[in-house]
């Protein structure tokens, strides 16, 4: 096996994982896999990883990020250095725990991947984590408040978005035209975080009953109350910051929006492509395992459009949306004594 063939299955390996198909992750192992599992003992065996893996999912959601690939010339052994971002989903109740921590796999064999050692970087690697984050600074600006920010998150929506799915040939006069809702809007809330001068991260939200008829529009005609939901608008980060957590940050930012207006479902809508569009990059992993486990559920009957140019493009073109929904439990506060 060849080093560039060792990557690619690595690859895969990964994306499978990020996309949580259990399938062909799994799939990937030889049927005597070591794992050597942080601060316990070794597991063999393609049924004892898997078996660890239905235990870590029920407990855990994780991403890896920041993935780096080092492979040998004859490809019988690699090292992945990566990032994890890893949510508890089962602790005390009400409670949740983000931990963000560096990993090294390596692995031995002329079979990849036959052997996995994790080494959790602790507590360095927490540490560095939390000095990163602490240095960024989040700003929330609500309604008219918007437009004192208006040039540094337009100008982050036209770069973020000019990636794939949306590939987005942005420009300042369709940003003021799109963001004109949210100034409208006293409900409307604007997250922005910096990285001392510059705006790296920005995530929207507006109660829908003041959003435009785009996003309107397929909920009435569903017979949908639309006073009762908040639309989250986008949420976009700049490459070198993805995977510290703050996507996390942003959805638990607009769901306490939502609660704060009173509305006990938030909707937002992510745009189709088709799965054999040459412009899809051979690498991309799609969010919706990311979105699945925040606990939103993909609703194909609620679809809408919006229409933008795509680059190369001075002309908007319609794209389909399709709506992801999750519907709030009561807090504490409002489930009283």
């Amino acid at each position: 096996m060849s080093a560039a063939a060792t990557r690619q299955l690595l690859e895969r390996y990964y994306a499978a994982f990020n996309a949580g198909d259990w399938n062909t992750f799994l799939g990937l192992l030889t049927d005597d896999v070591i794992h050597d599992v942080n601060q316990s003992g070794r597991e063999v065996g393609r049924e004892a990883f898997k078996a660890f893996m239905q235990r870590m999912n029920t407990s855990y959601s994780e991403q890896i990020a920041d993935i780096v690939i080092m492979a040998g010339e004859d490809g019988s052994r690699a090292a992945v250095e990566f990032t994890v971002l890893g949510t508890y989903l089962k602790t005390d109740e009400g409670h949740r725990a983000e931990v963000q921590a560096a990993r090294r796999r390596l692995l031995r064999h002329p079979g990849w991947p036959c052997g996995a050692r994790h080494q959790l970087l602790q507590p360095a690697g927490l540490a560095e984590a939390g000095r990163r984050l602490s240095e960024l600074r989040t700003e929330l600006l609500r309604g008219e408040r918007i437009r004192d920010r208006l040039d540094a998150l337009a100008d982050l929506r036209i770069a973020v978005f000019r990636d794939w799915p949306y590939l987005y040939e942005g420009s300042r006069q369709y940003e003021a035209h799109y963001l004109d809702v949210y100034l409208r809007s006293p409900r409307s809330l604007a997250i922005l975080v910096w990285d001392g001068d510059a705006c790296i991260g920005a995530s929207t939200v507006l109660p829908l009953a003041d959003a435009g008829a785009e996003a309107q529009q397929p909920f009435r005609d569903g017979g949908h109350q639309i006073e009762a939901i908040d639309y989250f608008g986008e949420s976009v980060l700049l490459r070198p910051y993805r995977g510290r957590g703050l996507g996390v940050k942003f959805f638990e930012l607009r769901e306490a929006h939502a609660r704060e207006q009173g509305l006990s479902l938030c909707a937002f809508c992510s745009v189709d492509r088709p799965a054999d569009d040459p412009r899809r990059p051979a690498d991309y992993v799609p969010n919706d395992r990311f979105w699945t486990q925040r606990g939103y559920r993909k609703a194909p009957e609620i679809v809408t459009s919006f229409s933008w140019p795509d680059i190369g493009h001075s002309e908007s073109t319609a794209k389909p949306m399709t709506f992801w929904l999750r519907r709030l439990e009561p807090s504490s506060a409002e489930l009283g004594p």
